[in-house]
C-alpha cells in the first residue's frame, strides 16, 4: 500500500498516515507529531507465545495512535520503579512509537530507533526521562519500541524460538525499513541507540547480518555485558528455573503456566543474589537468530563497518544503591573481586588504582569496569583494528549543579537525559555540558560526526563529559592495562545448588550463597 498523509476535516492537529498494515492517526503538538502504539507484530499469545514475532496482518479503518501503551511487562518487585509501578502485566508488547517533525513522505530525515533499558526484565519506551522525543525537534524521526522481557523474552524454551526479545527488536527494525519513509524518515539513515540492556541489545545487533542493512549507525549507552549471556550460562539458568519450579522449560511444560505465574517465578530470591542470578537470562548464541557468541564476536571486531558511539558513565553501578556495605573485610573483598576476574594476588594492585574507595565502592568499581568500561574499551580497540572501523568513546563524569547526580557520582544512566534534552536538561545553553551533548548527538545522527576524534591507537581519544568538557588521549590507560589479558566475562547466571522451590501458590527459600564468605 502506498503510504500517504491525510487529516480529518476540521482537525489539522490529527494527521493520518496510511501504512502498509493500515492507517494510523497521530497528534501534533509543540511542533512534532506523535504516533503511539503502532503494532509491528501480532500479539505473542496462544500458539505464538515463545515463538518468533509474526508481522501484523493489518487492520481496517483508521487506528487511533494518540495514546501511549501500557508499560513494564515483567518488572520484578525488587526493581519496582515509577515507570512500571501500578501498571498491569502486558502480554502484547509488540508496538512502536513514532515522533516526527515532518510527517510527510519524501522529507528524508535521519531516523533514531530507541531501545529502552531495564536489565531485559523491565522497562518501557514511554519513560519521559529516557525516551528521546525531544530529539525529534532537531529534524529527526524518532522511533521507540517495546519487546518481550524476562523469561518470556529470553529463556530458552524447548519447541520455541530462542532470543525472542531480540527477534522482536529485529522485527521492529524491519517495520522501520518498510514504513518509516511515510513518516518523513529516510530508511537508509537509521541509527539504533539504547541504554543499559538497550545498549546491550545494540551491541548484539552489531554482530548480526542485519548490521548495515536495517541500521547504519549505532549508539550504545552503558551497554551491560551481563545482558549478553553465553549459551552455557543461558542453559544453566534454564536448568535452574526447572529445578526451582519443577516445570519443564518447553512448550508443553509451560502451556498451562500463565505470564503472571512466570513473572512470579522470576521474582524468586534467585534473581536477588550474586552470582546466583539464576533467572536472569541475556542474549545468547542459539545458532539461528544469534549465530555466534555475542561477546566473542564483539571483541573480534564484528560489526566494525557500522559507525558507533560507545558511551558510559564514570561510576556506572559503583554507587551506594548497588554496592555492598562500606566495610566487608579482606576475605569478602578478595572473594567479590575474584568473581569479576581479579585474582587474590592482584587485589592490592587493584586497590592502589582506586585510592580512597571503601570496600563496597571498590567492589562496585570492579563490577562496573568489567561490565562497562573495560568491556567497551576492548570492543573499541577491536573495532579500530578492523579496516574501516570507526568508533567514538565518551565517559560522562559531570556531578555539578544541573547534572542530576545523586550520591555525588555519575551513576548508571545519568547521561541519558543530557543526550536527549529531557527533564532539567531541556533548553540547556548550547555551550553547557547538556547543550554540547545534545549537539554531539545531532551531529552523529545527521552527519555521522559527534564532534570529537574517533577512538584508535595510539591516541585512543575519549570525550569526557564534565565541566569543562574535554577530549583526552587514553585517559583510561591504567584501567585498560590492568584488565588486559584478564577474563572479564560476567557470569551472573549460574546453576543454583538448591532443592525445588515451590512458588505456586507460595513459599520460597533463599538460594545458595555460591561460596560467598
Amino acid at each position: 500500500m502506498t503510504a500517504t498523509r491525510r487529516r480529518p476535516p476540521g482537525d489539522p492537529a490529527a494527521p493520518v498516515i496510511a501504512t502498509g498494515a493500515g492507517a494510523v492517526r497521530g497528534r501534533t503538538r509543540d511542533g512534532v507529531t506523535r504516533f503511539r502504539r503502532i503494532p509491528y507484530a501480532v500479539a505473542p499469545v496462544g500458539p505464538l507465545r515463545f515463538k518468533a514475532p509474526v508481522a501484523h496482518p493489518g487492520w481496517s479503518g483508521v487506528r487511533d495512535a494518540t495514546t501511549p501503551g501500557p508499560v513494564g511487562q515483567h518488572a520484578p518487585d525488587w526493581l519496582d520503579t515509577r515507570v512500571v509501578r501500578g501498571h498491569p502485566l502486558v502480554e502484547d508488547p509488540l508496538y512502536v512509537n513514532v515522533t516526527t517533525p515532518v510527517p510527510e513522505r519524501g522529507a528524508g530525515l535521519p531516523v533514531l530507533v530507541w531501545i529502552h533499558g531495564g536489565g531485559l526484565i523491565f522497562g518501557s519506551p514511554n519513560d519521559p526521562d529516557d525516551e528521546p522525543t525531544a530529539t525529534a525537534a532537531s529534524g529527526v524521526v524518532v522511533v521507540s519500541l517495546s519487546y518481550r522481557l524476562g523469561l518470556e523474552g529470553f529463556m530458552p524454551v524447548g519447541g520455541g524460538d530462542d532470543n525472542r526479545g531480540l527477534r522482536d527488536v529485529l522485527a521492529a527494525l524491519e517495520w522501520v525499513a518498510e514504513e518509516i519513509e511515510a513518516f518523513g524518515g529516510d530508511p537508509s539513515r537509521v541509527t539504533i541507540a539504547g541504554v543499559s540492556a538497550g545498549g546491550s541489545l545494540v551491541l548484539a545487533l552489531l554482530t548480526l547480518p542485519a548490521a548495515g542493512r536495517l541500521f547504519h549507525a549505532a549508539i550504545s549507552m552503558s551497554g551491560a555485558q551481563e545482558c549478553l549471556s553465553t549459551a552455557a550460562a543461558a542453559q544453566a539458568s534454564t536448568s535452574a528455573f526447572e529445578r526451582y519450579t519443577g516445570t519443564e522449560a518447553s512448550l508443553d511444560g509451560l502451556r498451562d503456566v500463565s505470564p503472571a505465574e512466570l513473572l512470579a517465578w522470576s521474582r524468586t530470591p534467585a534473581v536477588r543474589h550474586q552470582p546466583d542470578r539464576a533467572l536472569w537470562i541475556g542474549v545468547h548464541q542459539d545458532g539461528e537468530a544469534v549465530p555466534e557468541d555475542v561477546v566473542e564476536a564483539l571483541v573480534a571486531g564484528r560489526g566494525a563497518h557500522v559507525p558507533a558511539v560507545l558511551a558510559f558513565t564514570r561510576e556506572e553501578n559503583a554507587h551506594r544503591k548497588w554496592v555492598p556495605a562500606a566495610s566487608l573485610g579482606p576475605a569478602r573483598v578478595a572473594w567479590e573481586l575474584g568473581q569479576v576476574g581479579v585474582p587474590a594476588e592482584a587485589t592490592a594492585r587493584y586497590r592502589a588504582l582506586h585510592p580512597g574507595l571503601d570496600d563496597g565502592r571498590l567492589v562496585g568499581r570492579a563490577r562496573a569496569e568489567t561490565s562497562f568500561h573495560a568491556f567497551a574499551l576492548r570492543i573499541a580497540d577491536a573495532r579500530a583494528a578492523r579496516a574501516g572501523g570507526t568508533t567514538w568513546v565518551s565517559q560522562f563524569e559531570w556531578t555539578g549543579p544541573g547534572s542530576g547526580a545523586t550520591d555525588g557520582v555519575a551513576a548508571h544512566g545519568a547521561d541519558v537525559a543530557h543526550w536527549f534534552g529531557n527533564g532539567a536538561a531541556a533548553g540547556a545553553a548550547p555551550g553547557s555540558v547538556s547543550g554540547r551533548m545534545q549537539g554531539s548527538l545531532r551531529g552523529f545522527l545527521h552527519r555521522r560526526d559527534p564532534g570529537w576524534a574517533p577512538y584508535a591507537p595510539p591516541d585512543r581519544v575519549v570525550r569526557r563529559w564534565d565541566d569543562p568538557v574535554r577530549d583526552e588521549h587514553d585517559p583510561l590507560a591504567d584501567l585498560r592495562a590492568f584488565w588486559a589479558g584478564r577474563d572479564i566475562t560476567c557470569h551472573w547466571a549460574a546453576p543454583v545448588d538448591t532443592d525445588r522451590v515451590e512458588v505456586r501458590p507460595g513459599g520460597t527459600r533463599e538460594p545458595s550463597t555460591g561460596g560467598r564468605p
